[in-house]
C-alpha cells in the first residue's frame, strides 16, 4: 500500500477503535536494511516509502557520504589507461568522478577508459564517489605511469633475462622489473616477488 491517504485513512480508523499503532515491529526495520534471497540489499525501501506519510510528509534526509573508493589501474600503454573506482554507500553509488591529469570523466559504473595520454609520464588519478543525495566521499588518490612507446609490444618471454627498470605486458597487463630475474611469470609475482603491476 503506497497511497499516503489510504495508510492515513487506515491508521485513523485503527486510533478510533482503540487499537492505535505507536510503533514498527522490529523485524521490520531489520529487514528493511537487510537483502532479498538474491542477495539484493532492500535500501530501507519501508522506511523511505512510509515515513515520509507518517511523519508530517518529511523524507528522511539521506546524509551518509560513500566510503572511499579504491582505485585499479591497468591496460597502461604509452597513450591510454584504464581506470576502476569502487565505493559502496548505505542507500547506492550514483556516479564516479574521475580525474586523471587535466582530464575529467563522470562514470556511473566507476570504469573509465583514458586516452591521449603522454609517454613516460606519471599522472595523478583522484576519484569521488557521489550518492543520489550528493554525498560525496572522501578523494582516493593515486599515480601511475606511461610506458615509452618501443615497451608497449614488449610481450613477457620466459627464457629471458630481465634487469630492474625492464618493462613488459603479460595478457594485456603491463609490469616492471623490480630486479634481475628470468622465467619468473609476472602474473605470479605477488607483493614480494620480482614484478610490480603498472
Amino acid at each position: 500500500m503506497k497511497d499516503p491517504n489510504a495508510v492515513k485513512n487506515a491508521l485513523n480508523r485503527l486510533k478510533a477503535s482503540g487499537n492505535e499503532i505507536k510503533g514498527l515491529m522490529t523485524w521490520s526495520v531489520n529487514w528493511d536494511a537487510g537483502t532479498n534471497s538474491n542477495g539484493e540489499k532492500y535500501n530501507n525501501t519501508f522506511v523511505n516509502t512510509y515515513a515520509p506519510m507518517l511523519f508530517n510528509n518529511q523524507p528522511i534526509e539521506d546524509t551518509e557520504k560513500p566510503t572511499l573508493p579504491t582505485i585499479s589501474i591497468s591496460n597502461v600503454t604509452a597513450s591510454t589507461a584504464t581506470i576502476q573506482g569502487k565505493s559502496t554507500d548505505n542507500v547506492r553509488i550514483d556516479h564516479y568522478e574521475i580525474k586523471i591529469g587535466t582530464q575529467s570523466f563522470k562514470s556511473t559504473s566507476g570504469l573509465q577508459d583514458v586516452t591521449g595520454l603522454s609517454k613516460k609520464t606519471e599522472y595523478n588519478v583522484e576519484i569521488v564517489a557521489v550518492d543520489p543525495s550528493g554525498n560525496r566521499s572522501d578523494t582516493a588518490r593515486a599515480t601511475l605511469m606511461t610506458l615509452d612507446t618501443s615497451a608497449e609490444n614488449n610481450t613477457w618471454q620466459k627464457d629471458k633475462v630481465y634487469v630492474q627498470g625492464d618493462r613488459v605486458t603479460f595478457n594485456g597487463v603491463n609490469y616492471e622489473a623490480k630486479w634481475w630475474n628470468t622465467g619468473q611469470q609476472p602474473d605470479q609475482s605477488g607483493d614480494f616477488g620480482p614484478w610490480k603491476k603498472l
